[in-house]
């Protein structure tokens, strides 16, 4: 009966050398999470295009890309895409509510006083 020894090192990987032709390793390049680009898009045009909807939905597709990306083991990416939508989309819903209370705050300081 032979002894085993347990001191051995793991054996090395065996190297594989591929020729020209040959099938390679399959391996697909991660993709782009589709709500991260329409999180981006939808902030940025949020401010040209459609300025409360757009904010709004840059911040719900920004959410729900960064959560698609986290359970894609990989498979994502656009991580960056999506932070920079939330930005923007953050952003603009901040400034649209300073203006909303800036227009609140003139309309009732230019009412008659007996009215407020």
């Amino acid at each position: 009966m032979e002894q085993s020894d347990n001191n051995t090192p793991n054996p090395q990987p065996q190297q594989y050398y591929m020729t020209p032709g040959e099938p390679g390793p399959l391996y697909m390049e991660p993709q782009n999470s589709v709500f991260a680009i329409v999180s981006l898009v939808s902030g940025i045009g949020g401010f040209f295009v459609l300025p409360m909807l757009g904010q709004i939905l840059g911040v719900i597709f920004g959410h729900l890309a960064l959560n698609e990306i986290k359970n894609s083991n990989g498979r994502l990416k656009g991580r960056e895409l999506a932070i920079a939508g939330l930005i923007i989309s953050y952003i603009g819903v901040g400034l649209l509510a300073l203006v909303i209370l800036v227009v609140i705050i003139i309309a009732i300081a230019g009412l008659p006083s007996g009215l407020h």
